[in-house]
């Protein structure tokens, strides 16, 4: 399917994604990924027209581009995205209803974005968001209310300084597989029994670390070694 870009826009595009792809007779393309993450890539901040076209995007990364500011209004058009990766950037902080041009979103990274706090209604419309990535930011706490509308299958929260963590957070989250608490300062996991499915348990360089098991009243969580789950899941626990 070609798409006709006015000149302003396939500007704006052209400076930070590159020449628009084109077919042998000089048709662009339907877009369904963008890689903004290219050498001395400074978006810093987009024009709300940058993404107005693709409606058929699916993923976008836009990973450490020095992107400071983003607005609800840059995802205006995106309608079938299902993926946006904004890790790396310096964001500190995101506004509620942010995302709520991008409905269909099912993987959001938000790694090292130097976060210390994120508003209750930050994920909001975000009904279909299976993997939520917040590592490596500055966060203490998380607001009860903040996955109220989300039923999520995986979360991480490695690195960041995270003591106690209310079980109200995480009251509906059913559908949890697997929780990453590596690398915190954590001293707790009740909020775990809120999570009747959750099958990896990511505890490495925590107080937990070297326990074998650890039990709740309805699940037991046993340590195994890397290999059984090829090294990306190291010392963590199964649900037994």
């Amino acid at each position: 399917m070609s798409t006709i870009y006015s000149k302003n826009y396939r500007k704006i595009w052209e400076q930070h994604f590159g020449p628009i792809p084109r077919d042998q007779d000089g048709r662009s393309y339907e877009i369904h990924h963008i890689d903004g993450n290219r050498s001395n890539n400074n978006i810093e901040k987009l024009p709300i027209s940058t993404f107005n076209k693709l409606h058929s995007l699916q993923e976008l990364d836009l990973h450490n581009t020095r992107l400071s500011d983003i607005k609800p209004s840059m995802f205006t058009g995106l309608d079938n995205l299902k993926s946006l990766n904004l890790s790396t950037n310096k964001l500190t902080k995101i506004m509620p209803g942010v995302f709520k041009e991008i409905a269909k979103l099912e993987i959001l990274q938000l790694g090292d974005i130097n976060a210390s706090k994120l508003d209750n209604n930050v994920f909001l419309g975000l009904e279909y968001l299976k993997v939520l990535d917040l590592e490596h930011n500055k966060l203490t706490d998380l607001p009860v209310g903040l996955f109220a509308n989300l039923k999520l299958q995986y979360l991480s929260l490695k690195g960041n300084k995270v003591k106690q963590l209310s079980s109200d957070v995480f009251k509906n989250q059913t559908e949890m597989e697997e929780f990453d608490l590596s690398d915190s300062n954590i001293e707790n996991l009740d909020m775990v029994k809120e999570m009747p499915y959750l099958r990896y348990l990511l505890l490495k360089n925590t107080k937990y670390e070297n326990e074998k098991i650890i039990k709740f009243k309805n699940q037991t969580f046993r340590r195994i070694n890397e290999d059984y789950c090829f090294g990306w899941c190291r010392r963590h626990w199964l649900f037994g």
